[in-house]
């Protein structure tokens, strides 16, 4: 399994992302429904934002809108395995979660991981969604379904994650971000709650390739 979860953007390690892929102009298929409350021209200026970053790389990218896929699992896997990487921009984690889950992309993604086939990678709601809870994670983004789902999505607020990983994420952790303050809340509910957890500050990153797994420091 290849896994890179960073905590703002691509971070500071895009080195290892890089050699995580293994390809020459690899093939970036991003997901961005963590955005869909969003106004289409601000969720459209952060896909270009995306590209940027990746272009940077010199890889191509492609949405991946899960909306489509909305109770069609094969359709789904069909598009995944078109791609090197899946890469799950920031937003709301518990609309991502649920258009993951409406679509069949989790179990299509896992299976795919498990065959080495794509990897997977994201920040902010994109590396949240990749452990085992949202568990906490109400306390930075809205789990009420009028705001954490927009139109078209199915009522259904999930609060089970793909269990990537065994532990709980906070991004942003006493980062110059606008969702800091908040995540120290986070980290004081995994607290209470005696939940396995690991701090993202903006540009680390946690890199899984095979056994091996490491945390990305600043």
């Amino acid at each position: 399994m290849r896994v890179y979860l960073s905590s703002f953007r691509l971070g500071k390690h895009t080195d290892r992302l890089v050699a995580l892929l293994g390809r020459h102009k690899p093939r970036i298929l991003a997901v961005m429904n963590a955005l869909d409350g969003l106004p289409a021209t601000k969720r459209q200026a952060l896909l270009q934002r995306l590209t940027d970053d990746f272009s940077a790389l010199d890889a191509e990218v492609r949405e991946l809108d899960l909306r489509q896929y909305f109770s069609k699992p094969e359709a789904v896997r069909e598009a995944l395995a078109d791609c090197d990487i899946v890469w799950a921009n920031g937003g709301n984690a518990f609309t991502l979660l649920a258009a993951m889950k409406q679509s069949g992309f989790v179990d299509a993604l896992k299976t795919l991981l498990d065959e080495d086939a794509i990897a997977y990678g994201g920040y902010s709601a994109g590396a949240i969604v990749a452990t085992p809870t949202l568990r906490g994670i109400e306390l930075v983004d809205s789990a009420e379904p009028s705001e954490a789902l927009p139109i078209g999505y199915p009522p259904t607020i999930y609060w089970d994650g793909m269990g990537l990983v065994s532990y709980s994420l906070a991004p942003h952790y006493r980062s110059a971000h606008p969702e800091s303050a908040a995540i120290e809340a986070v980290v004081q509910y995994f607290e209470d709650h005696e939940m396995p957890y690991r701090v993202l500050r903006d540009g680390e990153a946690i890199v899984i390739d095979g056994s091996e797994e490491a945390l990305l420091t600043l």
